[in-house]
């Protein structure tokens, strides 16, 4: 009786160690996923702005 029960509570920690590995690994996944495309947003943003600048510093020195 008490083998059925060590069993039981083994297979029940695997799964739950399990569960919980799948879920931390796609929470990280969606996370970096996330975090990489708001950089890159921003990184473009940044740099899409300095041109602006630079063109508009530019045009204003030729006229």
């Amino acid at each position: 009786m008490r083998k059925g029960y060590e069993r039981f509570w083994h297979l029940t920690h695997l799964l739950a160690t399990t569960l919980l590995q799948i879920h931390f690994d796609m929470l990280l996944q969606i996370h970096f996923d996330m975090l990489l495309q708001i950089h890159f947003d921003m990184l473009l943003q940044i740099h899409f702005d300095i041109l602006l600048v630079v063109f508009a510093t530019y045009i204003s020195f030729l006229f």
